[in-house]
């Protein structure tokens, strides 16, 4: 067999082409191993990002939760119809007492009842003793005006609220 002129041994074409074989398919499987390793770096960077962004995304949702204490706070009437005999009317005074915390003070006829609330997912929760029974009040917004919800002795009693100008 002659190439270009020069004669070659058959015996080193094939040696030969046993060693570009084998120098060609380390480079392919180095190659190979390069994709490999450059598509987990991508797919890891990817995922970094989606996770920084879901991370961003919960830390704004958790601070649009936070209730507005000013929606709450000031005076007003309220008015239980189902609530026991003396307790149905009355005023209420609902002041800013630090982050996330109400100050409240109930008077029905000539009794004061202090209570403080504390920051819920829905609202503001807390309790008063009345008369000597034990009060839970949760405060909440409907349509941007607060409502309260009364829980004594296992009775649930609804408290309208209305400003007081």
């Amino acid at each position: 067999m002659i190439i270009s002129g020069a004669k070659v041994n058959p015996f080193l074409i094939r040696q030969n082409a046993g060693r570009f074989f084998s120098v060609h398919l380390a480079a392919f499987v180095k190659a190979l191993f390069i994709f490999k390793y450059n598509f987990m770096v991508k797919n890891m960077l990817k995922m970094v990002g989606a996770l920084m962004c879901l991370m961003i995304c919960l830390s704004v949702s958790a601070q649009e939760k936070k209730q507005d204490v000013t929606k709450y706070a000031g005076s007003w009437t309220f008015s239980a119809p189902e609530a026991p005999y003396g307790y149905q009317d009355g005023t209420v005074v609902l002041e800013a007492a630090g982050e996330g915390k109400l100050a409240g003070i109930f008077i029905v006829d000539n009794y004061a009842y202090k209570a403080e609330f504390k920051e819920t997912e829905n609202g503001f929760a807390g309790s008063l003793d009345v008369d000597g029974y034990p009060t839970d009040i949760v405060l909440t917004l409907k349509d941007g005006k607060p409502e309260a919800v009364a829980y004594a002795g296992g009775i649930t009693i609804n408290i309208l609220l209305t400003a007081n100008d």
